[in-house]
């Protein structure tokens, strides 16, 4: 039986699991485990982890996965940082301060076409996608009546092995 149109996912939930594979990607280069809690509480996606020593707990991370077709745009006033639109009740929850383990988010960029998220040859499979991440600990109140605010990402904040590792091991 032939797949329709509509019978596919739709598209967010498509990039919703692509970024679910862009983490589980860079978790499986870093060597550390991650998972998906059984409920988006705290606004807390994926959660990475470290296994314990004789001493102390491994490290852990967690991170709110956001996937866009596009939705990056840049500023005259600030050409090196992403604009990204987030909704009220996600900024909220990752500006708390004191929180453990700690929160990021992480924004993962797909091509527009479908088709061109993944490559596979009879030598790479590649993901073509990119990613860039952001701690909001600290961050100023919204505004009463907003409903989303415009976050500012570092377009040098790449989410990669060594952004994971820093971020899992970086002391509150």
């Amino acid at each position: 039986m032939p797949v329709s149109a509509d019978s596919l996912l739709p598209p967010t939930w498509r990039q919703e699991d692509f970024s679910y594979v862009y983490a589980a990607a860079i978790a499986a280069a870093a060597g550390v485990s991650w998972d998906i809690p059984r409920r988006d509480v705290n606004s807390c996606d994926v959660r990475f982890y470290a296994r314990d020593d004789a001493a102390e707990d491994g490290p852990q991370l967690f991170a709110q996965l956001k996937c866009t077709m596009g939705g990056l745009t840049t500023t005259q006033d600030s050409p090196a940082d992403w604009r990204f639109s987030l909704k009220e009740s996600n900024y909220r929850q990752l500006r708390i301060e004191k929180t453990h383990p700690p929160r990021i988010l992480v924004v993962v960029r797909c091509p527009e076409n479908f088709d061109d998220w993944v490559v596979v040859s009879s030598e790479d499979l590649l993901i073509k996608a990119e990613a860039w991440w952001v701690s909001l600990k600290g961050s100023a109140e919204m505004p009463d009546g907003q409903d989303s605010i415009s976050v500012s990402i570092p377009k040098a904040q790449t989410f990669d092995v060594s952004a994971l590792i820093a971020n899992m091991c970086s002391c509150p």
